[in-house]
């Protein structure tokens, strides 16, 4: 530590940081690795954020998934009872002819 701080010029703040940086060089060379770190630790907490707010449209995605299936299936539903009522519709309408007809005919005899 001696040579160091003889190397530096022992005097002013050069010889205090060459004692005191582990490394040889300036101490200047410490507030680039907090800063580094402190940019890591700022990517990792908007990357954890990130994965919050995905999570919870993820979540929100499948409820609403939930209700329009829901609503489908509430459709479906609706449209084969239509389905079934317009054929009973359909059946009834051609025994009523077929009534007519046959009504039609026995008058027609008559």
């Amino acid at each position: 530590m001696v040579l160091s701080a003889l190397y530096w010029g022992c005097t002013g703040r050069n010889a205090m940081a060459a004692t005191v940086s582990s490394s040889g060089g300036p101490i200047t060379a410490v507030p680039w690795m907090i800063v580094l770190g402190a940019v890591i630790v700022a990517l990792v907490l908007v990357i954890y954020m990130g994965w919050l707010i995905v999570g919870k449209i993820g979540r929100e995605l499948q409820v609403a998934n939930v209700h329009l299936l829901q609503s489908e299936m509430k459709e479906m539903s609706l449209m084969q009872r239509i389905h079934e009522a317009t054929e009973r519709y359909r059946k009834l309408e051609q025994e009523l002819h077929q009534t007519q007809y046959e009504l039609r005919m026995a008058r027609g005899k008559a």
